[in-house]
């Protein structure tokens, strides 16, 4: 009977219905529109089943989600791995060119700096170890179990 009013998420209001002067708790909850009283065990008990179930479905949610923003990193990361990569090697190309035609020690100057920031931000890619603890934190929420599956989660 409690299931159905709890479902129609009508409004409860807690009440002590203890008798003066006895030992002895009485707990209850009684209903704003139709007045019934409930034990306060058998409310405590639907909601904490309840809130078990979303639970559960909150978390294979918020699973999903991280793996999914986990992924977009990864991915943002490698992008700009291969980036630094492809300009490493444009600058590369550069001064090959300007030592085969004696150019200016100006330019030069350039290629130096703009070789020790792309040295710098690859380390920082691969010195922070970001890129790795996110394919790792990926790999471990994939491990976990497939929503429908309740193993280790109860």
């Amino acid at each position: 009977m409690f299931h159905d009013h709890y479902k129609s998420k009508n409004r409860f209001k807690a009440k002590d219905n203890s008798p003066k002067g006895k030992k002895g708790q009485y707990l209850v909850y009684k209903c704003n529109t139709c007045k019934t009283v409930f034990k306060a065990e058998d409310v405590q008990a639907e909601v904490l089943q309840d809130l078990k179930i979303k639970w559960t479905s909150n978390l294979h949610q918020l699973i999903e989600k991280s793996k999914s923003v986990l992924t977009d990193w990864s991915n943002t990361l490698h992008t700009w791995k291969e980036s630094l990569n492809q300009t490493e090697e444009c600058i590369h190309l550069n001064e090959l060119y300007l030592q085969q035609n004696s150019e200016s020690s100006e330019m030069g100057k350039i290629i130096q700096i703009s070789k020790k920031i792309v040295r710098e931000e690859k380390a920082n890619i691969t010195t922070n170890n970001f890129y790795s603890y996110v394919n790792i934190t990926i790999e471990k929420l994939s491990s976990l179990p497939k929503r429908g599956s309740r193993a280790g989660l109860r």
